[in-house]
């Protein structure tokens, strides 16, 4: 009877040692890909960290863009509500006339 156990319990160590060998094997697996997904995650990342330093790039650039457009804008308001401008709108007609350049309110044709 005890030689019965005996073999029972040497085939059942036998048997948690091919499931524990299984077991390390596929931990091994697991932690292959796990390296590896952490590779590819961190590759992501510093793409995602590239595209976010040129959207910050991007919007500062327009930011200085609009600033530079509202600022040319007042200067050309400027020009075009000043009294040489009113003063000297008749030269600038008859020379459209004459043949000159047409220099009215630059402003009527960019819309």
């Amino acid at each position: 009877m005890k030689s019965v156990q005996l073999t029972q319990a040497q085939q059942e160590i036998e048997l948690k040692s091919a499931q524990l060998a299984q077991a390390l094997r596929d931990a091994g697996v697991m932690s292959d890909q796990l390296h590896h997904l952490q590779a590819a995650l961190q590759t992501e990342t510093m793409k995602l960290e590239e595209v976010q330093r040129q959207q910050f790039q991007s919007l500062n650039d327009l930011a200085a863009a609009e600033a530079r457009a509202d600022m040319l804008e007042k200067g050309l308001n400027e020009i075009l509500s000043s009294f040489s401008w009113r003063a000297t709108r008749l030269m600038r007609v008859l020379g459209s006339f004459l043949g000159g350049p047409a220099t009215e309110d630059p402003r009527s044709s960019a819309k």
